[in-house]
This record gives structure tokens, sequence and C-alpha cells, in this order.
């Protein structure tokens, strides 16, 4: 939690320093482009980290660590190769024919070629942690990094622009890669003869080749979505970044807790061969998750201006900055519901071995939004652009959750049960919101940072009183039956 809000004191330099310019822009274009050329880590460390845990002993899990890191190595240096071949291709795929510098993409590029290297090796590392239980250094691996990238915005950034961000990141990726060595060194992992052929083995590229293809469609995703945004007003990549950073404080604080909370849960029930618990727990949790998260998200949407305007108003981000700002973080706002859904049923479906299904709900996402943003830009109607990451998330998880109760033959009364009773939740405190809205027109709204908690905190009791009244939160009290 601590390095997530230190990378979200990072966010706030940027906003200080850059606002939403095309220059900062141009930095996410290549960021992305960076990204793509570096998809295989994602699949690559998650198919690592079994095979990893599973290691006899220290010298055999270093014979496992130097195969990848060489692996890694090759396959990262052959990326900067092939990023100096056909850099200009790719910034022509996602820049031609929109009004940017195609130049200062191309040169912030150049400054991203070592990071391709050491961001393929430092999220390896710190991904295999996980194995040995390394929590505390893989926090201080992020902390270190946050640190870094604060540094060098607040040495370089007035001096050297948007080239600050790029430093900051390699910085960072040197640091987190500096400590999960030593976290691996204290466990007795050193390097050794590399063993290439656990490589070989099926479960590796079973678990490999199946995420591969997800993570591909995520980075082609993040390049189409920069490509279409890159068409509409000037800093609308920059103030969508925003939006979505200030939508993940709400999902990091609230929904992904939650979710790693309920892991050991689910997982000590499978083992124990009791998914009836472990099905009630995930309906119950989720329930409950919809409502809170529901009162945030309206809260929020009915107060974007004044909330952009006390978190990101200073240095260059300007009256035109928040207006756009808060428009993009009204559109992504309640994509924090269908994401804090996913957290939950994802880490079910993870635990029982249906990752499967994790994977394909991944890829209708990607699917989902491509398609979202490709009918917005062929119609010309770029305001319907903004809100595709809302449905995109939301199409993946309804299908999350038609997997989940069609996996486990969950009963047609207990379907019924939760969806009535989100439906109901969704009337009651919708209509809160609305006689919020109209309170707020009438009498106005003060800006300050202490009338906007106290109105949220207002806004948050008076839903919840509004459910218990109801008697929405006997959710937790019926013996739910889930079997037909």
């Amino acid at each position: 939690m601590a390095s997530y809000f230190l990378g979200f004191g990072s966010q706030l330099l940027i906003s200080y320093y850059f606002g939403t310019s095309s220059s900062l822009d141009e930095y996410w274009v290549a960021f992305s482009i960076i990204n793509l050329l570096c998809f295989y880590t994602g699949a690559f460390k998650e198919a690592l980290v079994p095979i990893m845990h599973q290691s006899k002993d220290a010298k055999e899990a270093g014979g496992v660590l130097s195969a990848a890191l060489l692996l890694l190595s090759g396959i990262a240096i052959l990326s900067v190769i092939l990023l100096i071949l056909i850099q200009d291709m790719l910034v022509a795929l996602v820049a031609d024919g929109n009004e940017v510098d195609d130049r200062s993409i191309g040169l912030i590029l150049y400054w991203f070629l070592p990071s391709i290297l050491f961001f393929v090796l430092s999220e390896t590392m710190n991904a295999l942690l996980a194995c040995y239980d390394k929590i505390i250094f893989q926090t201080m691996a992020r902390l270190s990094g946050s640190v870094a990238m604060i540094a060098c915005l607040f040495l370089y950034a007035a001096s050297l622009g948007v080239k600050s961000m790029v430093i900051g990141v390699v910085l960072s990726q040197i640091f987190v890669l500096f400590f999960s060595a030593i976290a691996l060194k204290v466990q007795g992992i050193k390097l050794a003869k590399p063993r290439f052929s656990v490589f070989m083995l099926g479960k590796f590229h079973k678990l490999f080749w199946s995420l591969l293809l997800t993570y591909f469609l995520a980075q082609g995703y993040a390049i189409y979505e920069r490509s279409v945004m890159l068409a509409m007003k000037s800093g609308t990549i920059a103030s969508f970044q925003y939006g979505v950073t200030l939508t993940n404080v709400i999902v990091s604080v609230i929904a992904y807790p939650l979710a790693n909370l309920l892991w050991p849960r689910f997982l000590n029930s499978n083992a124990e061969k009791n998914i009836d618990d472990a099905i009630f727990t995930a309906l119950r949790s989720t329930a409950v998750l919809y409502a809170v998260l529901l009162i945030i998200c309206l809260f929020c949407f009915s107060n974007s201006y004044r909330i952009v305007e006390i978190v990101y108003a200073r240095g260059a981000f300007d009256s035109a900055s928040i207006d756009l700002a808060s428009k993009t973080f009204r559109a992504a706002i309640f994509t924090a519901i269908p994401i804090g859904f996913f957290s939950v049923f994802g880490r079910f479906l993870m635990s029982v071995g249906a990752g499967y299904a994790f994977a394909l709900v991944s890829v209708i996402v990607s699917f989902s939004g491509i398609a979202v943003l490709a009918v917005s830009s062929f119609l010309g109607n770029y305001n319907f652009v903004l809100f595709h990451w809302l449905i995109s998330n939301s199409i993946g998880t309804l299908f999350c959750v038609i997997i989940f109760f069609r996996k486990f033959q969950i009963s047609e009364y207990t379907v019924r049960i939760w969806f009535f009773w989100l439906f109901k939740v969704s009337i009651i405190v919708m209509l809160l919101g609305i006689c919020y809205e109209q309170l707020t027109i009438k009498f106005g709204a003060n800006r300050s940072i202490v009338y906007t908690a106290i109105d949220g905190g207002v806004f948050f009791v008076a839903a919840w009183l509004g459910l218990n009244i109801f008697r929405l939160i006997d959710i937790y009290k019926p013996n739910l039956n889930f079997k037909a």
C-alpha cells in the first residue's frame, strides 16, 4: 500500500510539471510502445514462479534462475535491436495522421532503450520473491523504485521535461532489480549452471503460451487506445491517465486488499473440498463490495471537478487541464466496480485451478476494448472513446460471473437472489445520488478538501443507513442454496 501511495505521489509531481501537455501525451505513447515490446515478460514470470517454487533446493533454483535471466536477457536485447530497426514504423503505426511530433516520440524511445532490459529482469526477479514469502523485500524494492522516480522528477523535470520521467523509470527498475537480487541471495539463491531443460516442461509451456496471448492483446489494446486518443484533443491521453490513476486509488484501497484477504480462504476451502463455503464467501463479499464501491463511485462522479481540482490543480495543471481530467475521471470512475468484481472472482477461479477462465476473461476485455475504440473512431464519436475502459471491463466481468455460476452449478434461486440484491442496492443508492446532485446544484458545493471529505462521509453514511432501512444488509443472513 505504501509503495502504491508513493507511486501516486509521482503522479502528483507529473501533473505539477506537465499538466495535460502534448509532451506528456508523447511520453505515454512511447511508454506503450516499450510495454508492447516487453509483452512476453508477464507471461514468462507467471509461468516461472511455479517452477522456482517446486525446485528441490537452492542450487537447483539457482540453475533455473540463471537460465531464466540468460534467456530473458537475450530476448530483451533482440527487442532493443528490433526497436532500433522498426522505430519509425511503430511510431507511424500509432501516431500517423495525428498532430504530434513523431521525432519527439522517437527521441523518447531512444531514451527508453535501457529500460527494456532492466524492466524484463527487474519484473521477473521481483516476482520470484513471492516463491519465498519475501514480502518485505518485495515492498522495499517497489518503495525504492517509487522514491527514485520522485527524486528524478523533483530534480530534473524542470530542465529535462518528460525525459526526467524516462530516467526515473530506468532508475526505479535498477533499484527493484538490486533489492530483489539481495532478497534472493539472503534466501540462498545464487547463480549456478543454467538449467534450460525446465523450460521444455509441458507445465511451463501450457501456462506460458496461454498467458502470452493475453499479455500481447493487453498491450495491443493499450497501443490502439493511444492511437485513437491522439486524434482527439491534445492532452486527452494524459488526462485519461489521471482519471485511471484516481480510479485505481479506490480499487487499490478497497477491492485489492479484500481480494488478497479472501485468497487464502479460497485456497483453504479448495484444499478441504469445501467449495460451497468459498462460493458463499465470494457472493457475500462481492455483494457488499458492490454497495461500497457504488456509493464511493457515485460520490466521485458527482464531485469529479472538485476532486480533480483538490488533487491535481497545481503548477502546470491549469483550468483547462482540470476540465479535461474531470471529464475523463467521470468516464473512468465506475470501472472500479467491474475491476473489484473481477479481482475477487478471478482469485476464486485461480484458487480452484480454473486459470484458463481468468485468461479467457482477460482476452475478452482486450477484444471488447478494441471493438469499442474501433466503432467510436469509425463513427467519429470521440466522447464515447473515454468509456472504453468501463465498457470493456464490464463485459469481461460479466463473462467472469457467468463462468463462475455455470462452472460451479450454482442454483437459479441463488443467482436470482444475488442479482436482485444488486439491483435493489443500485436503485436506492442512485436515488440518493440524484437527491444529492440536486442539493449540490441548489446550494452549491464548497471546494475545500475538508468540506469535500465531510460531504463524502455524510453521503456514505446516508447511503449505508438507506440500505439498512430497507434491510439490504441482510445479504449476510440468508442460508443460500448453492446447488440445484
